[in-house]
């Protein structure tokens, strides 16, 4: 991430639907990644469909052409769109154009089963010094609310503008509310900037993002979609239970590195 490694070249990020969880590969180069299991998977080299070409046209036959069909396609948009009737067969007929291209199977097995990055997404997040917009459909089913929250945690200054009705692709299902938001956030930034408050939050600065605060906008076809600034507080019986038990995990897991990090120092001082 740009932001994190030279925040000298980035005055602000936006982060659309962010979540930690994505790649599952250990890194390149890592004790891990020279396992059994990822050292077959990495015999194809990165890029590439890690079977033996003797039966990749099995692979694309009874997965990948399955999976990039017309019906498929609609079902995982009918899923993730709030609005059910959101797109359009036009919308399916282009994403399966993209899949027809010689190199449409490499480049969807390189995302899946990409490895992650030497720094982890929390690493990279506690880096971050630029302000940041968080953006989140309420209604996304795979990106749910908590994980807004999470981050909000984990940046507490950030501002976290949430959109609803708006599922997993905002900035498409809802472009008018997302260019809204973004065009809001820029602006009161600019506005922190001009008045010399630094790193002030817009939200402290009384400029028209304050916390609570809410719009509705309008799109092009009728429907009325909510922009709110919350604070990412949980508003639910589960999302109380998601950050009860994130909390305990997190305090396991940083002692699980500190302890590491001793026994490492240990060895190397002996």
């Amino acid at each position: 991430m740009l932001a994190a490694r030279r925040p000298d070249l980035v005055r602000g990020l936006v982060l659309l639907n962010a979540t930690p969880f994505w790649a599952f590969r250990p890194p390149s180069g890592s004790a891990a990644a020279r396992g059994l299991l990822w050292s077959a998977l990495n015999w194809a080299g990165d890029g590439s469909v890690p079977v033996p070409e003797s039966v990749r046209h099995l692979v694309e036959k009874y997965w990948w052409n399955q999976l990039r069909s017309p019906d498929t396609i609609s079902a995982m948009l009918r899923l993730v769109y709030a609005d059910k009737v959101g797109f359009d067969m036009a919308l399916v007929a282009r994403i399966v154009e993209a899949t027809e291209h010689p190199g449409a199977l490499d480049a969807f097995t390189s995302i899946v089963l990409s490895p992650k990055a030497e720094l982890s997404f929390d690493e990279l997040v506690d880096r971050l010094r630029c302000p940041v917009l968080l953006l989140y459909g309420k209604e996304d089913p795979w990106v749910r609310p908590l994980w807004g929250q999470r981050m909000k945690r984990r940046l507490p200054a950030a501002t976290y503008l949430e959109l609803s009705p708006a599922g997993h692709c905002p900035h498409h299902e809802a472009p008018a509310a997302v260019n809204r938001a973004l065009r809001t956030w820029l602006a009161a930034e600019e506005r922190v900037r001009a008045q010399g408050t630094g790193d002030q939050d817009p939200s402290e600065a009384g400029i028209g993002l304050d916390v609570g605060s809410s719009w509705e906008v309008v799109e092009a076809d009728g429907r009325a979609i909510r922009v709110s600034h919350i604070d990412g507080r949980p508003r639910s019986v589960m999302e109380w239970l998601d950050l009860a038990v994130w909390s305990v995990l997190g305090r396991a897991l940083g002692a699980i590195g500190r302890k590491g990090a001793d026994t490492e120092e240990s060895r190397t001082t002996a």
